[in-house]
């Protein structure tokens, strides 16, 4: 029975690779399941685990009992090959996937605020432009031509969305699609790839390596306010921080390593996404409906597409010790091959109808497909955000859009563990062009003005001025003002900016620093030993430390307006909606506001703050209190309050 059992066992994993199977491998994932949530394969020397509940304790292990999966070679390759391999894996185990310990913790934290539900939310507006920029090309097409959905639609806007959401330069684009696939391919072993295939690939990850080791140097010369110089602060800042050329390569081939990961994650998977929750859309046209009646419907609905068809759908871990799971032993340095499109549709977890898309499901046991635990997908709510814009507005432009073939006639391949489409086929149809349905500018403006009142915008500058006083300092944000302009006056003792279309000025009055002269101090203690002087003295000693507690009071109120002041400038709100209980992140703020608030800070109060106290401590009030203790430790530079003091006591 075991022979026969591992016989079909075999069988069905030598399916996998069978293009056939490629388009519908649930079946055969089912009759994997039926051998067990964790079973042996003795071909392949490895576990198959296809359990819900085991699959996600492997992921969301914290005992150091499970790893990334080791470095192996293709076969094939020659002495110079295998050495620039070997150099290319050992940088890409350097991104956060693969880090283990306080620094992937210290990196996975500095990331968290920029990729928060709170920060997709205030990305809607940008997302929706870049959606509205392919939308509108796509509508000049011919519509008895058709389109590639991946190739004319999803994977553009995917590559654009992410070069967003990492903030990187706008000469990266061109390259980012093959970068991607090179990124995708090397971090998972090469799996599928001939020889040819993995030169040509590996000499696009070195072309990519080297543009973010330039972009690594620029930043630390120059630091922005991008993603790059945030993570090198971090790097830079913070526990252990890098002092060293050795240490500041190390931190630099960190930030590169996590940035490929990234694309990794976020090309085709994205992409892929996308068209998958249009065909599921066209394929039940009653989901559409209930989305378009009740849109608080959309993020269980994503979470069913995610759960049914992600693009992940095999991951491998390897023990890094003797584990005991569901009465099998794990040995140290076996592989388990975690069949994540098998464990979200485990009819002991999704019971009733496993495979069908239901939008009253229970929440409690959310879809594997964006990972678990400490390696969650942290692009996860951008992805979402984004896959929603992009549907809804692709079927509000071409509402009757369809497919162009035949769902069985789709092409599948295996990508390095994920199942993706090749191409998604689709005629626009006629009648949709030029009509109601086509989005005239009046209407674009409309909406695009519906979504700023939405969600806080960041203004494209912002002006302020130094702590001498006599300068005027004016930073741009020049993608934001690429698609509005800015007018900018410099008039002898002031600057005056005025955002085209905006009905208000912003100005700074530049003066010269004000030499304020030193008040006297009064002198204080008695020169004969009269009692009426010395109740004189005591008395305006007494009445010098009242003055110095106003003075005190006064000095902590007034820390406190400008800190508000800050938070509101920062998070683009009006000072009265910020109060002591004002928490940085709920109100928008994200990474990159941590490191111009951190920057603010020093400039007016020549404080050097760890960007893990805002993240520890995001809330008005305590960051008040942090900033008090830390002042108060300063080298006083008003010695009057003590000498008042010393005199009292006399």
């Amino acid at each position: 029975m075991k022979t026969l059992a591992r016989k079909t066992i075999d069988a069905c994993l030598r399916q996998l690779d069978d293009p056939s199977i490629v388009a519908n491998p649930f079946p055969c994932y089912a009759s994997l399941r039926r051998f067990g949530s964790l079973v042996f394969d003795p071909h392949g020397q490895r576990w198959i685990c296809t359990g819900y509940q085991e699959a996600r304790a492997i992921l969301s292990d914290r005992r150091g009992r499970f790893g990334a999966r080791l470095a192996y070679l293709p076969a094939g390759t020659n002495g110079r090959s295998s050495q620039q391999l070997w150099a290319l894996d050992h940088v890409l185990r350097l991104a956060l996937p693969f880090l283990a310990g306080p620094l992937h913790l210290q990196l996975r934290r500095a990331l968290q605020p920029h990729c928060s539900p709170q920060m997709a939310e205030r990305r809607a507006m940008a997302l929706q432009e870049l959606v509205d920029e392919q939308v509108i090309a796509l509508a000049h097409v011919p519509h008895e031509a058709g389109i590639d959905l991946l190739s004319d639609f999803a994977e553009p806007l995917a590559l654009a969305a992410l070069a967003r959401f990492l903030t990187l330069p706008s000469d990266s684009l061109a390259s980012l699609s093959r970068w991607s696939d090179a990124s995708q391919a090397a971090l998972s072993g090469w799996a599928g790839c001939s020889t040819a295939q993995v030169e040509q690939l590996s000499g696009w990850l070195t072309e990519a390596l080297e543009y973010f080791a330039h972009l690594v140097k620029e930043r630390r010369l120059h630091p922005q306010r991008d993603l790059v110089s945030y993570l090198l602060q971090v790097l830079g800042r913070n526990r252990g921080a890098p002092h060293s050329g050795e240490q500041e390569a190390c931190s630099g081939a960190i930030v590169a390593a996590t940035l490929l990961a990234m694309l990794a994650a976020g090309s085709r998977g994205v992409a892929h996404l996308i068209a998958m929750t249009l065909l599921w859309l066209w394929r039940e046209p009653a989901l559409h409906e209930q989305l378009e009646h009740a849109p608080a419907l959309w993020p269980p609905f994503l979470k069913e597409v995610a759960r049914l068809d992600g693009p992940q759908h095999v991951l491998a871990r390897q023990a890094l010790q003797e584990v005991v799971m569901s009465n099998k032993r794990i040995r140290r340095g076996q592989i388990v091959l975690l069949v994540l499109a098998a464990a979200n549709r485990d009819r002991l977890v999704y019971a009733p109808e496993p495979d069908a898309c239901r939008l009253d499901r229970d929440q409690s046991h959310p879809p594997l497909a964006f990972g678990w635990g400490q390696h969650t997908c942290l692009g996860e709510h951008h992805t979402l955000r984004l896959v929603q814009v992009a549907t809804s507005s692709f079927l509000r432009q071409f509402p009757t859009a369809r497919l162009a073939v035949s769902e069985q006639a789709l092409c599948w391949k295996n990508w390095g563990g994920l199942r993706l489409l090749q191409q998604l086929p689709v005629a626009l149809s006629a009648g949709t062009q030029g009509q109601d349905h086509l989005w005239a500018s009046t209407r674009h403006g409309e909406r695009r003005e519906g979504l700023r009142k939405q969600s806080p915008i960041r203004r494209p500058y912002v002006l302020d001025l130094a702590p001498d006083g006599a300068t005027a300092v004016l930073s741009l944000d020049l993608a934001c003002c690429e698609h509005r302009p800015l007018r900018i006056e410099v008039q002898p003792e002031r600057v005056v900016v005025t955002p085209e279309g905006a009905d208000r000025q912003e100005q700074v009055i530049v003066a010269r620093p004000s030499q304020q002269g030193s008040t006297p101090m009064r002198e204080v203690g008695p020169t004969h030993c009269d009692h009426a002087k010395q109740r004189n003295a005591r008395h305006d000693g007494l009445q010098h430390r009242k003055h110095c507690e106003q003075e005190k009071g006064r000095d902590e109120k007034d820390l406190e307006a400008r800190l508000r002041h800050l938070f509101a400038d920062i998070l683009q709100l009006d000072p009265g909606q910020v109060d002591g209980q004002t928490d940085f992140f709920e109100a928008g703020g994200d990474s990159l506001d941590v490191a111009t608030l951190l920057t603010s800070l020093h400039q007016q109060f020549q404080i050097d703050l760890d960007p893990f106290v805002v993240f520890d401590h995001p809330v008005l009030g305590e960051l008040l209190s942090i900033i008090e203790a830390l002042i108060v430790a300063l080298p006083s530079n008003e010695p009057g309050c003590r000498g008042q003091a010393e005199g009292e006591s006399v």
